[in-house]
């Protein structure tokens, strides 16, 4: 019976070989393209949840009450030693801090780092380390020592066992190059992890540097704090206690805690300070519903072109009951078809997983997010979407037209339209809902990323390459070195340093500055080291008083405007040469900068100081004329090396750097853009279905109104208006939910882009106008018919 259903099923396929194709294709796209954005929201959502003990971990998150209340991801090292001495039911913790870029040389070879992080023992219980067999832990929670991942020990070691082996590491934390003895080498640390360290340094090393006494420290934030708590607390309640705990503390800043756990961290873009950028839970949300969403389109549309050729149909259908074939036999052979067209589909399907997943990462920027090498990754998912596939595009249809009563079938006065005008324009509302919204969602995100990327920043970024420290045992007043190999090189502008690039966070903060001696401050301000020249450079524009000097020496600093409102000056010109306080020392104002934004338009402006240093900094930033030829940036290696031969030339744009923050916005607008597309497209074959079931159904009727004299503006617009009518319910529905999800993504934003006129009239031009060229031709060719034909077949 099975090989009879199918061998029929076959049949039918080959006899409507346009609509079978049509059934696969957009079967195969549907299901490829939900298959990949539910693999990626998977990745992007289970963050850290790989770990033993991931719902016992809680990362110990800051939030100012007495600044712009912003929760914020460092703490101080006070905190985790309160919580393991005074509350019984945190049963371990951990504190990294981030120590910055850094040169890790051996004997053999030397190489820039970025991922160093400074940890305690504990840390590798915490966060499930597996370390590789003949590491020697036991000494690591003594100044001078490190672990390092598998990558970096292949790199800096190859074969060679790296264990008891001494690297030396060179940074300005360090004061230049500093020896540390191997302990272990770790398994490399998951991708779906929020902390991926490539080498660890132990936690000895703060205290050697700044003393015992930081222990107890409330007022260093610079670390991240996690906690292991019993399994089955109340979180809520362990928080309360220690938020209580801390309002007794004397001489404890206005501060709460919140614990947020660990599993949450990747997907909360609401915190300051993290490791890497977050990506936005609400967004994944919103891209796992519309690909289902799509799905579910694709399988109406189905429907949808099934039911153009019910009429065909309707004779095989009394033939074969009236021969003596049951309802049930005919309800298993649509089943039957169903399945055969979905398992096509989703074999399509596969084969554009497999050929397209990494051209999919690769445009999306995710590499290494979807693990989808085989059929066997994703296995479980097409046996789900092939049976529910199934049954959705199967037991309607299936239903109805096994229903069909043999002797109204066979003298043609049986109603065979499968769906009734209410379903079918209910599909064609959701179809368009669904376009209508992802057209003004795509305008909003492009109009605000387009924004974002040529907005006045208030700091120039463009045309400029910024190169990382030397080995601070190589490099010897950096900057005047640099400035002297460069000079000779036309097409250069000029070069100054900082600590801290335009697109970066800078780590250095404090509330210890005040108009009043021996005051502390309710903020907290941002402190930048800059060479003379930065203003320049950058050309960032004082609003009063001068800029640094270049030729002279700068006793003094220089505020942004909203430091110096935050220091009380209503006036910034008032502030110039008045005496400022941090820690008791005197401090003269020398000028008020406009305020620049250091990290794009999701974070505020900083209160900021700017402190002029001659001596050498993180950051070196070359400014050219125009774009940089690669010959020019050949002969600035050149110079490096000459000029520092131990220390590799690391080198970034900064214009590409400083719009890396907006990646997952720019992966957001592709994704919108492109589930745009497709849907415009999906709708455009559900519409092309629906038409020519409209057509069908009233054929006879445009007949006869041809014949009684209607015209053909009149008949066209007879045959349309539903359509239209259908598309501005749509619209008004569409556009009301697209203006208040994007107000809430623009939200997110400091400075957004305003929602005008375009964001109303684009999407209904657009979705009106395909509406007529999908359906006009359909329309012309059945107005154009000759009535006597269409009587006459009667």
């Amino acid at each position: 019976m099975i090989k009879h259903y199918l061998k029929i099923a076959f049949r039918q396929l080959l006899k409507y070989k346009i609509l079978g194709i049509l059934y696969i294709v957009c079967l195969g796209i549907g299901i490829s393209t939900s298959v990949l954005l539910y693999k990626y929201y998977s990745f992007e959502s289970n963050y850290d949840a790989y770990l033993e003990h991931s719902d016992e971990l809680y990362r110990v998150n800051m939030v100012s009450q007495n600044d712009t209340e912003q929760s914020s991801a460092r703490t101080s090292p006070a905190v985790a030693k309160a919580l393991m001495d005074n509350f019984p039911t945190v049963k371990d913790f951990s504190r990294v801090v981030l120590f910055g870029d850094a040169s890790v040389i051996t004997e053999a070879k030397s190489v820039k780092e970025s991922d160093i992080l400074l940890v305690e023992k504990r840390h590798f219980d915490v966060f499930s380390f597996q370390f590789k067999p003949g590491s020697q832990l036991e000494g690591f929670d003594v100044p001078g020592t490190v672990v390092m991942s598998d990558k970096l020990a292949n790199k800096l070691y190859g074969d060679i066992d790296p264990v008891g082996q001494v690297v030396k590491i060179n940074s300005p934390n360090l004061g230049g190059s500093v020896e540390f003895t191997v302990k272990g080498v770790y398994e490399d640390i998951r991708k779906d992890s929020h902390l991926k360290p490539e080498l660890l340094m132990s936690f000895a090393t703060v205290k050697q540097f700044l003393g015992d006494e930081i222990e107890s420290n409330w007022h260093w934030n610079n670390l991240f704090t996690y906690i292991q708590v019993d399994k089955g607390i109340s979180i809520n309640q362990l928080q309360d206690q220690f938020n209580h705990y801390v309002a007794n503390i004397q001489n404890q800043d206005v501060e709460t805690y919140v614990f947020q756990p660990i599993t949450e961290i990747h997907n909360d873009s609401t915190v300051f300070s993290e490791f890497d950028e977050p990506v936005n839970g609400e967004t994944l949300w919103y891209l796992l519903l519309l690909g289902i969403l799509i799905l579910m389109i694709i399988y109406v549309n189905v429907i949808n072109l099934y039911a153009s050729i019910s009429n065909k149909r309707m004779k095989e259908v009394g033939v074969r009951k009236a021969s003596g074939a049951v309802r049930k036999q005919l309800f298993w052979q649509f089943m039957t078809e169903s399945f055969l067209i979905n398992a096509m589909g989703m074999l399509l399907a596969v084969t554009v997983i497999q050929t397209l997943t990494p051209y999919f990462e690769s445009f999306f920027q995710i590499q290494g997010s979807i693990h989808l090498h085989s059929i066997a990754d994703y296995w479980l998912e097409m046996m789900i979407i092939l049976v529910i596939g199934t049954l959705l595009t199967g037991c309607y249809p299936a239903l109805i037209m096994s229903g069909w009563k043999p002797q109204l079938v066979l003298k043609g006065t049986a109603h065979t339209s499968i769906g009734g005008i209410k379903l079918r324009s209910g599909i064609l509302v959701l179809q368009f809902v669904i376009t209508i919204f992802l057209i003004a969602g795509s305008l909003t995100v492009y109009q605000q990323i387009d924004y974002i990327l040529n907005f006045d920043k208030g700091v120039n970024t463009r045309n400029k390459l910024v190169i990382k420290q030397p080995n601070i045992d190589d490099s010897n007043n950096t900057f005047t070195k640099l400035s002297s190999s460069l000079s000779s090189l036309s097409g250069i502008k000029g070069i100054t340093a900082t600590d801290a690039v335009p697109g970066m966070e800078v780590y250095w903060r404090s509330n210890q500055y005040s108009r009043d001696k021996g005051q502390v401050s309710d903020y907290d301000f941002t402190y930048l080291n800059v060479e003379a020249s930065y203003f320049d450079i950058f050309n960032i524009q004082t609003v009063a008083g001068d800029k640094f000097k270049t030729d002279q020496e700068n006793d003094g600093v220089i505020l942004n405007e909203t430091a110096a409102a935050l220091l009380g000056f209503n006036d910034d010109n008032h502030a110039i040469g008045s005496t400022i306080y941090s820690n008791d020392q005197a401090i003269t104002i020398l000028g008020v900068a406009k305020d620049v934004h250091q990290q794009g338009l999701k974070n505020k402006i900083s209160p900021t100081i700017y402190n002029e240093i001659k001596g050498d900094m993180n950051y070196y930033v070359i400014d050219f004329a125009q774009d940089a030829s690669p010959h020019l940036i050949n002969q600035i290696e050149q110079s490096w090396k000459k000029a520092f031969p131990d220390s590799p030339f690391d080198h970034f744009y900064l214009d590409h750097f400083y719009n890396q923050q907006y990646s997952n916005d720019l992966r957001f607008q592709k994704f919108f853009t492109v589930l745009c597309i497709l849907s415009i497209i999906i709708s455009s074959i559900g519409l092309v279905g629906l038409s020519l079931q409209t057509v069908r159904e009233r054929e006879k009727e445009v007949a006869i109104r041809k014949v009684l004299g209607a015209s053909f503006k009149h008949l066209f617009l007879n045959l349309t208006r539903t359509y239209f009518i259908l598309a501005a319910l749509a619209y008004t529905i569409a556009i009301s939910l697209a203006y208040y999800a994007m107000k809430e993504w623009l939200g997110s934003f400091i400075d957004q882009v305003d929602i005008g006129s375009w964001f109303f009239m684009l999407p209904f031009i657009i979705v009106f106008t395909l509406i007529f060229i999908v359906i006009f031709k359909q329309m012309f060719v059945a107005i154009s018919k000759n009535p006597v034909d269409t009587i006459r077949m009667d």
